[in-house]
């Protein structure tokens, strides 16, 4: 039987498989930072991203795996707990940072059990 680390582990490759086989070539995806972990917080999948205006945002995706019939779906497990581990970690890396990003966003991908389903700006920074 997998560790849940090795299932979190396995969902983040396949979220991001999905995500980067749907990123438009306008405002390209590049994956700068995955499982970046600090004490108290960590971070999925970390990218910098062109936006068509021409900046560059910081966007930051927790990836939330649930089983069909599972009590809580993704989207809601990222519950104010996890919000606060998130930006610890965050702050952590930004001081780590070296990148020239303007703008920061965290999304969320969630597998319910049959799909992905991706929310952008899913949590205030």
């Amino acid at each position: 039987m997998s560790s849940t680390r090795e299932i979190g582990s396995q969902f983040e490759s396949q979220a991001l498989q999905w995500l980067m086989s749907r990123v438009s070539t306008k405002a390209p995806l590049k994956l700068i930072a995955r499982n970046f972990s600090v004490r108290g917080g960590e971070l999925d999948l970390v990218f910098e991203q062109w936006l068509e205006s021409g900046d560059l945002e910081l966007v930051v995706v927790e990836v939330r795996g649930r089983l069909q019939g599972s009590w809580v779906g993704g989207l809601e497990s990222v519950d104010a707990f996890k919000r606060r581990k998130m930006k610890r970690a965050l702050t952590a890396f930004l001081l780590k940072y070296e990148g020239l990003a303007a703008s920061i966003r965290i999304d969320v991908m969630a597998w319910d059990g049959r799909e992905w389903m991706y929310v952008r700006d899913a949590v205030e920074l």
